[in-house]
């Protein structure tokens, strides 16, 4: 939820896990991007605090997150590939889509098959 609250408080910082690093200008509507990713990182943590629907707040946050680093952190990454800042960015981004798709997946029911 706090990584929320700094997308709507500093909107054109990084998208996903907020970092001093600006979201470049190549990404078109970057400001409602922003934004929509601060609402689904508030929304998520919400539900995952209250315990209501945590299977699915994961999976959703999860998706947002991988989807940034796959349209956002990778091409970074390409295009600065000598900055290890930028490695940087790119591993801290994806091991917090992992960690979010880890609780989902905890989350998930278990059937006397899967035990």
């Amino acid at each position: 939820m706090f990584f929320g609250v700094e997308h709507f408080l500093h909107p054109t910082f990084a998208l996903g896990v907020p970092l001093e690093k600006i979201t470049p200008e190549w990404i078109p509507g970057r400001l409602l991007w922003a934004y929509l990713a601060g609402a689904v990182l508030i929304a998520s943590g919400a539900c995952i605090v209250a315990n209501k629907k945590t299977r699915e707040a994961a999976i959703y946050l999860g998706i947002m997150i991988s989807l940034l680093v796959l349209f956002v952190y990778l091409p970074l990454r390409i295009a600065s590939r000598k900055d290890i800042v930028s490695l940087n960015y790119f591993s801290d981004t994806l091991a917090f889509s992992g960690a979010a798709l880890a609780l989902a997946d905890a989350r998930g029911e278990r059937t006397a098959a899967s035990s």
